[in-house]
């Protein structure tokens, strides 16, 4: 009877150790199960996140008009999200001002700006909207309107905008920027027409000079 007694009683240690190391493995697993949880809900967060940043992210675009009746510059957001303008700088060369008018030349009497903004800080614009950074609508009748247009193309043509922007997210992205080079590139039957206006040739108007002048032109 004792050595029965002592057989179970050496078996119950036995199902104990063995009843210890499967609790001690079943934690383990329940751990392990737990931080592979964890680890997918983070990374399931994570490329929500990215999506979300990227199916709402800006994309600045400076679209140039130069056309003989028009000079304008316009800040377009072509992406799918509000675009945060932080600032615009416009350049030329290593001296910064904060607008382009900043850097024109003045126009003569009479003459005046269609549309422009001396300073863009902490704008949004919505998908497809647009800022007009400056328009010069140009009229082709008076020749020192059109020689004036030409300086601003000439004007124009050194400098070099820089965007800040981000997204609602606050997204740090790269500056935008886009050198002016692209202004007074094409020739105008316009120019000759006001160059011999203004020396006294005989030219009775505009009319004929438009049928040859530049057609309108617009980047992309």
């Amino acid at each position: 009877m004792e050595q029965i007694i002592y057989e179970l009683m050496q078996k119950a240690d036995w199902i104990s150790a063995i009843s210890a190391i499967a609790s001690a493995v079943v934690a383990s697993l329940a751990l392990f199960v737990s931080r592979v949880a964890v680890w997918l809900a983070h990374n399931t967060l994570s490329h929500q996140r990215q999506h979300n940043v990227l199916s709402v992210k800006p994309i600045p675009f400076l679209s140039l008009v130069e056309r003989d009746d028009q000079i304008a510059i316009f800040l377009n957001n072509n992406g799918s999200g509000p675009l945060i303008v932080e600032s615009m700088l416009v350049k030329k060369g290593e001296i910064v001002k904060r607008g382009v008018v900043d850097w024109m030349p003045t126009l003569p009497n009479s003459f005046y700006w269609t549309s422009f903004v001396f300073l863009i800080k902490d704008r949004a614009l919505l998908p497809g909207q647009t800022i007009t950074v400056v328009q010069l609508d140009v009229d082709l009748k008076n020749p020192n309107f059109v020689l004036a247009r030409d300086e601003v193309r000439k004007a124009l043509s050194q400098l070099n905008i820089v965007i800040k922007y981000s997204d609602v997210y606050g997204t740090n992205f790269a500056d935008y920027s886009r050198l002016l080079d692209w202004f007074g590139k094409h020739e105008s039957a316009s120019t000759l027409w006001a160059q011999s206006v203004l020396r006294g040739e005989n030219h009775t108007n505009m009319e004929t000079s438009k049928d040859s002048a530049t057609p309108p032109e617009k980047s992309e």
